[in-house]
């Protein structure tokens, strides 16, 4: 039984004295930090500490050189760098003393891991394969949304903005259409319209300017009694 009180009174000592020497380490304010063992007043944001605290003076606190930043009241001696943005990424904000910089995803890249102030993670657009067309281009917030071309259509290649596109329309086909490749036409197909469009249009301006010569003797014929008349 003593040998229990005994036991219990050293506990009661042991945890006494670790609570002495633990309340000097945690007891500064609110605002203030530890140098020494002396509670210094923190610099405010956008500012660093230049010469610590003593027993007789504050804390002395100069301005975040250029590039560098400080968000918080601290006691550190050199302010924050401020961020670089990355590949994919732009300059939404610069940064100032009080603020780092802000980024956002460039054009062609989208977020996945959006924070409170800027995008944790910026990446590229997916591209729609073969066979497959944009539904909907990407965002800010979102990847490219590919289709499936439908029968009528394809799309013969990896892109991020193409649609899929009708097939062509033959007279004489070769091969048919596939949702990744267009329809083959003849090549005699395009040389007979290469030919006929310019003949047909010869033949058209032919017959107009016969036409426009024998209007005249084309409304005597057919009204007799209007040279006279005119005469």
């Amino acid at each position: 039984m003593c040998a229990a009180m005994r036991m219990s009174g050293r506990a009661i000592l042991v945890v006494f004295t670790v609570g002495m020497a633990a309340g000097p380490v945690s007891g500064c304010k609110e605002g203030e930090y530890r140098h020494n063992g002396i509670c210094c007043p923190r610099c405010p944001p956008g500012e660093r500490v230049q010469d610590h605290c003593t027993a007789e003076a504050g804390t002395t606190c100069l301005p975040c050189e250029e590039q560098t930043h400080q968000t918080e009241a601290s006691g550190d001696e050199v302010c924050k760098p401020c961020t670089k943005c990355p590949a994919g990424y732009f300059e939404l904000q610069k940064c100032s003393r009080t603020q780092d910089t802000v980024c956002d995803c460039s054009e062609g890249f989208h977020c996945t891991n959006l924070t409170h102030s800027n995008c944790g993670e910026c990446v590229p657009h997916r591209p729609c394969p073969p066979g497959q067309g944009v539904e909907q281009p990407g965002a800010y917030r979102m990847d490219t949304q590919c289709r499936t071309c439908p029968i009528g259509s394809f799309s013969d290649e990896n892109s991020t903005t193409q649609q899929c596109r009708n097939w062509t329309d033959c007279v004489n086909e070769i091969s048919p259409g596939t949702n990744k490749s267009d329809t083959v036409c003849s090549q005699n197909q395009h040389v007979l319209v290469i030919v006929l469009v310019p003949v047909t249009l010869v033949i058209l301006f032919v017959l107009l300017m016969v036409w426009r010569k024998r209007l005249p003797r084309f409304i005597q014929i057919l009204f007799p009694g209007s040279t006279r008349r005119s005469q």
